[in-house]
C-alpha cells in the first residue's frame, strides 16, 4: 500500500513538473515583431490605428506601439489586445479588445497600467518622450500625459512596432503612420532604415515612416 501511495504521489509530482514546463515555455516564447527603428533619439510618436474589425486573439497577445529601448529598459504606450489568459508581469490580465496601455521596465521595476478602450477603425496619437530631467521619460497617449520613469539613458534607440507575444496566433492589423523621432528641440520623420517583419507579423512599408504591420487579417 505504502508503494502505490509513493508511486501516486511520485506520478503527482512528475505532472505538475510538466504542466509547469509547459506553462513556462509558453509564457517565455520569444516575441515576434514588425516595425521600424530610429537610434539615437530623445522621443518617439506615432499614429496608430485599429483595424475596420475585431481581431480574434484567442492565444496569446498581440502590442503596437511606440517606444523607447535602454539595453532592456523601456517605456512604452499603445494598443493591446490579449486572449484574456495571458498576464503582464504584475498579474493583470491583459484586455480581450484593443485597449490604450503604458508599461515601462527600469532598473528592475515593472509598471503597466490599462486605459479606455480603443474603437475600431480609430487612431489615436502615442509617443514616448524625454522630459528633460535626470533621464525622466513619459508616455503621452492622445496628447494626455501619462506616467513617467527614470533614469533612462538619453539618446537611446526608439522603436514603433507590432509584437506578437506568447504565441504567432493574434490577429492584428494597425497602421503606423507619421511616425517621427525627437532630436534635441523638435521631431522629424523616421528616416532610418531598421525596417523588421518577422512574418510573423508581417509589414507593408510605404516609407520610413509610413507603415502597416499585420498578422491574420
Amino acid at each position: 500500500m505504502a508503494t502505490r501511495s509513493r508511486r501516486k504521489m511520485i506520478l503527482l509530482i512528475v505532472l505538475a513538473a510538466l504542466a509547469t514546463l509547459l506553462l513556462s515555455g509558453q509564457a517565455g516564447a520569444v516575441p515576434n515583431y514588425a516595425g521600424n527603428y530610429r537610434d539615437p533619439a530623445y522621443g518617439v510618436k506615432a499614429n496608430i490605428s485599429t483595424p475596420s474589425s475585431m481581431p480574434s486573439v484567442t492565444n496569446g497577445v498581440v502590442f503596437n506601439f511606440v517606444s523607447n529601448y535602454d539595453y532592456g529598459d523601456w517605456i512604452q504606450v499603445g494598443w493591446v489586445q490579449g486572449d484574456g489568459y495571458c498576464r503582464a508581469l504584475d498579474g493583470a490580465y491583459w484586455p480581450t479588445v484593443p485597449t490604450s496601455y503604458e508599461e515601462s521596465n527600469c532598473n528592475g521595476n515593472y509598471f503597466e497600467y490599462q486605459y479606455s478602450a480603443q474603437p475600431l477603425n480609430f487612431t489615436r496619437l502615442y509617443e514616448v518622450v524625454y522630459t528633460g530631467v535626470a533621464g525622466e521619460w513619459r508616455g503621452i497617449i492622445a496628447g494626455t500625459p501619462r506616467y513617467g520613469f527614470a533614469p533612462y539613458a538619453t539618446p537611446t534607440l526608439v522603436e514603433a512596432l507590432t509584437e506578437l507575444a506568447g504565441s504567432t496566433q493574434p490577429q492584428t492589423r494597425a497602421s503606423f503612420t507619421s511616425v517621427q523621432y525627437k532630436g534635441q528641440y523638435s521631431y522629424f520623420n523616421f528616416n532610418q532604415n531598421y525596417q523588421q517583419a518577422d512574418n510573423p507579423p508581417y509589414a507593408t512599408f510605404y516609407s520610413y515612416y509610413n507603415y502597416t504591420c499585420y498578422n491574420g487579417m
